[in-house]
Order: structure tokens, then C-alpha cells, then sequence
């Protein structure tokens, strides 16, 4: 079978509304000793959710570029907001804390 890119990009597409549909309607999440589905929105936790956080926002980025660029502005600098910078950063893991102290990560 022989498929058009517009065929790939509805497959596409229409596979990332399930996935986005699936995930709406089965988070849940712990709190107090107690299970709770999420009832709106997405977890903070599930990967899915920085996943499709970043795509709408490089669905934005284009936008605003194009409407920087239909009124002749430039940008200096273009940066993200702080949750771009976890690509970075290292984990914390488990048993470790932060000592506001002398501002850093301790082993417990």
C-alpha cells in the first residue's frame, strides 16, 4: 500500500488525538493514601503531558514567529520557559533532598 504524505499525516495525527483521548481519560494519581483519576488536564508527572506540552508549544513558537516576522520585528533572544531546562538537568533520585542551606542536593 501506497501512501501519500497526506495520508501520513492524518495517520499521524489521528493516532496522537487516541493517544491524547487515552491519556485524558485514564491518569490517575495518589494523594493521602487515596487513588484518584485525573479529572481534567493532564498530570504533571506523565511524560505524555511534557510530550504534548511541547508540541503545542512549538505549534506557538511558529505562530509567534510568523507574526513577529508579518510586523517586521526581530528577536535578540529567544529563550523557553524553566521546563525546557530538565532536558538538561541531571534526575533527582529517590533519598535525595535539597538543603536550602548551602543550596544544594545531599544524599539522606
Amino acid at each position: 500500500m501506497n501512501l501519500t504524505e497526506s495520508n501520513k499525516r492524518e495517520m499521524i495525527a489521528y493516532m496522537l488525538q487516541l493517544m491524547v483521548l487515552l491519556m485524558t481519560s485514564t491518569t490517575c494519581y495518589k494523594f493521602g493514601g487515596k487513588l484518584f483519576r485525573q479529572r481534567k488536564g493532564l498530570g504533571i508527572g506523565l511524560r505524555g503531558s511534557a510530550a504534548l506540552a511541547r508540541l503545542i508549544m512549538c505549534r506557538w513558537d511558529a505562530t509567534w514567529a510568523t507574526i513577529m516576522k508579518n510586523y517586521r520585528l526581530t528577536l535578540m533572544i529567544f529563550y523557553r520557559y524553566v521546563d525546557d531546562i530538565r532536558l538538561a538537568l541531571r534526575p533527582i533520585n529517590k533519598e535525595w533532598f535539597w538543603e536550602s542551606g548551602n543550596g544544594s542536593l545531599m544524599k539522606a
